[in-house]
């Protein structure tokens, strides 16, 4: 038989890029200052979608409902990838909510959930992993509600709020809007011939 090994990882940033490494884009937001110094730093458009947010009477809850997030996941990701990796998606929540280490928060109206996402703490960083919003919640600005709340519930303490990505321009935009510095990373494949 042949056998291949493929390589096809991310590493952090202290990694040194040779030609099989591209270069990607992160955002970080250090949350050792009081709320308010950081809110200080938000930008004008930002801190314009927090306050639509509070005035469309959303209310901001924790979530236990692991298949109830996943389905809105699934329903707005374009790229259509959730439904592949549903299992695994479920699978890391769940176990998250068994270590204490993950968190759903969602915003909802009367006519019920509209935002929604999904976050893993350990001892150095917030990593805001999953979130989706459907065309109410967009309308409304409800995931600045709920970034903007999850950094409350941080600050002041020596953590790090990681954005995880994006290249993606309009969420670059936003994760800039909340004071957010541009962390690089690397991107790594490798398909070794043969042997």
């Amino acid at each position: 038989t042949t056998n291949f090994l493929k390589t096809d990882t991310t590493i952090n940033s202290t990694y040194v890029s040779g030609k099989n490494g591209s270069c990607r884009s992160n955002h970080i937001l250090h949350l050792d200052l009081k709320y308010a110094e950081i809110y200080k730093k938000y930008n004008r458009n930002t801190r314009r979608n927090i306050n639509k947010a509070n005035e469309a009477n959303l209310i901001l809850n924790e979530s236990y409902d692991v298949p109830a997030f996943v389905e809105l996941i699934k329903l707005h990701d374009e790229s259509g990838v959730a439904g592949l990796i549903e299992k695994n998606i479920s699978n890391l929540i769940s176990t998250s909510f068994t270590k204490g280490s993950g968190t759903i928060i969602v915003a909802k109206d009367d006519e019920g959930v509209h935002s929604g996402a999904f976050y893993i703490i350990d001892d150095q960083r917030v990593h805001f992993l999953l979130c989706a919003s459907d065309s109410i919640g967009k309308e409304k600005k409800a995931m600045f509600l709920i970034i903007d709340e999850i950094i409350r519930r941080y600050a002041g303490y020596k953590y790090i709020f990681d954005f995880t990505g994006s290249n993606i321009e309009n969420i670059s935009r936003r994760n800039e809007g909340f004071g957010a510095e541009t962390e690089k990373y690397y991107h790594l494949k490798l398909l070794w011939s043969p042997f």
